[in-house]
């Protein structure tokens, strides 16, 4: 299988290889929105995971460099995808490749800065709340917060274990978003941890 990201989303292609001679030849169509690339290898059952490294690569652009993202991309790949493809980039590579996007274009700070503390408060828990509470800082500048920097807020807070605030962002986020994604998944979560079955039926009605 032929997998393209763009950001954070992943999208999977089926790809059909031609035998030419024991080489095994495909063509493969990447969009000009993808950020990195993946593929998936499996004959006869038997899965090439490349000893646990998998088949992920960056992309460039016509002039030959990286495009932004691209090792955010491969990153979050790895760690949103690893237990299902049986892969696993180390956690120091991780970070490094966060790192290399951020300083090319700090603007991914937004996008990928809760995966990049999560995994840094691993290492260094100081390190990484002063770097979430950073963008904390950065996001809350703004007086008007959109869905999006709600859900970002939550996820930084749960980045670095403070449980508290990330549960009153959360319940923000449900008053404001009610059908947003996380809010629903939130309600869901709590549903299902719930053992009473008389407040079980009030969650569900609340919903």
């Amino acid at each position: 299988a032929f997998y393209y990201m763009v950001n954070k989303n992943l999208y999977a292609n089926d790809i059909k290889f031609k035998d030419s001679g024991n080489i095994y030849i495909a063509n493969v169509v990447i969009p000009d929105s993808a950020t990195a690339i993946a593929f998936q290898f499996n004959k006869n059952g038997k899965e090439d995971n490349n000893d646990k490294q998998g088949y992920i690569f960056p992309l460039f652009n016509e002039d030959g460099n990286m495009i932004s993202g691209s090792r955010s991309s491969i990153a979050n790949f790895y760690e949103s995808n690893g237990s299902r493809f049986n892969i696993k980039m180390n956690e120091d590579s991780l970070r490094s490749y966060y790192e290399q996007d951020f300083k090319a274009d700090p603007k991914l700070k937004k996008d990928y800065g809760w995966n990049y503390s999560k995994n840094l408060y691993i290492k260094d828990q100081e390190a990484a709340k002063s770097f979430a509470n950073e963008q904390i800082d950065e996001i809350s500048k703004n007086n008007q917060l959109i869905e999006k920097d709600y859900v970002t807020l939550s996820r930084l807070y749960s980045s670095i274990q403070q449980k508290e605030k990330e549960d009153s962002i959360d319940n923000i986020l449900a008053t404001k978003f009610p059908k947003s994604d996380m809010s629903v998944y939130n309600s869901f979560n709590t549903f299902y941890k719930e053992k009473d079955l008389k407040k079980r039926q009030e969650l569900y009605n609340d919903f």
